[in-house]
């Protein structure tokens, strides 16, 4: 039932639901093959909720401290989440994450220059 959740959150998402999208990802979340990409749509609908983007980060956060998922899924956690270090102005910690991911994504090397700035 889990794959039906998940593919539900991203239509909700899509449709600008997110309250729906985020309930149906934590649904989709309790399916270990599911937790890592649940885990970053939740993390997206977080962001997108005002006074929520808080909760994107700790969501993050705990996901990588439970050291699960493959090297590019904990790739993708630590790039969504400098980025949202980024936005809210956290730039050290944006820096740090990005100088770990290395040249994992090609535009890196611009967001590292822009967190030094």
């Amino acid at each position: 039932m889990s794959g039906k959740e998940f593919e539900l959150g991203i239509t909700y998402k899509q449709l600008g639901r997110i309250d729906d999208a985020i309930e149906q990802f934590q649904k989709a979340k309790r399916d270990d093959a599911l937790m890592i990409p649940s885990t970053l749509q939740l993390a997206l609908c977080f962001s997108m909720k005002p006074g929520m983007e808080f909760i994107a980060v700790r969501t993050l956060i705990h996901a990588l401290g439970e050291n699960r998922g493959s090297d590019e899924e904990k790739k993708e956690m630590q790039y969504i989440l400098a980025g949202f270090y980024e936005e809210s102005g956290k730039k050290k910690e944006a820096l740090g994450l990005y100088n770990e991911l290395g040249t994992a994504y090609e535009d890196v090397s611009l967001k590292i220059e822009a967190c030094r700035q």
